[in-house]
C-alpha cells in the first residue's frame, strides 16, 4: 500500500462516540487511540512535519502500543489530551501497560492523567522511547513510568503527582533517562512504597534543573549495579522527593 506524503502538519481525532471507520477529521472522529496510533503509523509518511493524535475528554481503559511514525520530523509525534487539565482526559487501566513503546520511536503524551490498577506501568518503553509532559500520574499499584533494555526516557514539560505508587521511576540494562528544566508538583502526600526513582543494571539518569513542590513518604532513590544518578545539584540529599534517604549499592553512583 503506498503511503499518502503529507504536505503539512495534521492532526487525528478520537472522541467518545467516534468510529474507527471514520477517517479521524475533527467532525469524523475515531473511536480507540490504538486505531489512531495504527492509522497513523501504517498509512502515512509524515515527510518531517509533526502528527499529533487529539484525545477528547473522558476515561480510555486501553492499552496503546505505540508504532513507528515514518518521516517523522521534529518535535516527536504526540499524543495529546487537554493540557489545561488533564484529569479531564484519563488513561485507567487495570492490567498491562497504559503505553507502551516496544523497539519504536518516541512519542510524545502530554495532557492526561495516568493510573493503573494492576502491575504494568503507566508509560513502558523497551528498546524504545517515550517522552511526556503536563501528564497528572493518579494511583498504581506499580510502577508509573518504566524503561529497559536500552530505551530511552525523557520529560519534557511539568508534570503532577497525585496518587500513590510502588515507584515513580524505574530504569534497567542500559536505559537512559534526561528530566530537563521542569517542575513536579506533588499533591495529596503521595507514597512511594519503595523509592522514588530506581536505576539498576548500567542506567543513566541525568536530571537538570527539576524543581518539586509538595510532600511525599517513601525512599528518595536506590541506585545500583554501575547506574549513575547525574543531578545539577552535586549530590543535593533533598533533589528527590521522599522522606527516606536514597542509598548506593552494588557499584551505583548519586552524583
Amino acid at each position: 500500500m503506498q503511503r499518502e506524503l503529507l504536505q503539512n502538519h495534521r492532526t487525528w481525532h478520537v472522541q467518545k462516540g467516534g468510529d474507527d471507520a471514520n477517517d479521524g477529521s475533527a467532525l469524523a472522529p475515531f473511536a480507540t487511540i490504538q486505531h489512531g496510533v495504527d492509522h497513523i503509523s501504517k498509512k502515512f509518511d509524515c515527510g518531517g512535519y509533526l502528527v499529533e493524535l487529539a484525545i477528547g475528554l473522558g476515561t480510555w481503559d486501553e492499552n496503546v502500543e505505540l508504532k513507528t511514525v515514518v518521516g517523522r520530523g521534529h518535535p516527536s509525534p504526540r499524543i495529546t489530551g487537554d493540557l489545561s487539565n488533564p484529569s479531564n482526559v484519563v488513561s485507567s487501566v487495570s492490567s498491562g501497560n497504559n503505553f507502551t513503546s516496544d523497539y519504536f520511536d518516541a512519542w510524545r503524551v502530554r495532557g492526561l492523567k495516568i493510573e493503573n490498577s494492576g502491575l504494568g506501568a503507566g508509560l513502558m518503553a523497551n528498546v524504545g522511547g517515550i517522552k511526556w509532559g503536563l501528564i497528572e500520574f493518579g494511583e498504581f499499584a506499580g510502577v508509573a513510568v518504566r524503561g529497559q533494555l536500552n530505551s530511552f526516557l525523557r520529560a519534557k514539560e511539568p508534570c503532577t503527582i497525585s496518587g500513590n505508587m510502588k515507584r515513580f521511576l524505574e530504569l534497567s540494562s542500559g536505559t537512559v533517562f534526561y528530566g530537563l528544566a521542569h517542575s513536579l508538583e506533588l499533591i495529596n502526600s503521595p507514597s512511594f512504597s519503595r523509592e522514588f526513582v530506581l536505576a539498576q543494571g548500567c542506567s543513566y539518569v541525568h536530571i537538570n534543573g527539576l524543581s518539586h513542590t509538595g510532600p511525599a513518604s517513601g525512599r528518595k532513590f536506590v541506585v545500583s549495579e554501575n547506574s549513575v544518578i547525574q543531578t545539577a545539584s552535586g549530590s543535593h540529599p533533598d533533589f528527590f522527593p521522599g522522606d527516606i534517604q536514597g542509598v548506593e549499592i552494588t557499584g551505583g553512583v548519586y552524583l
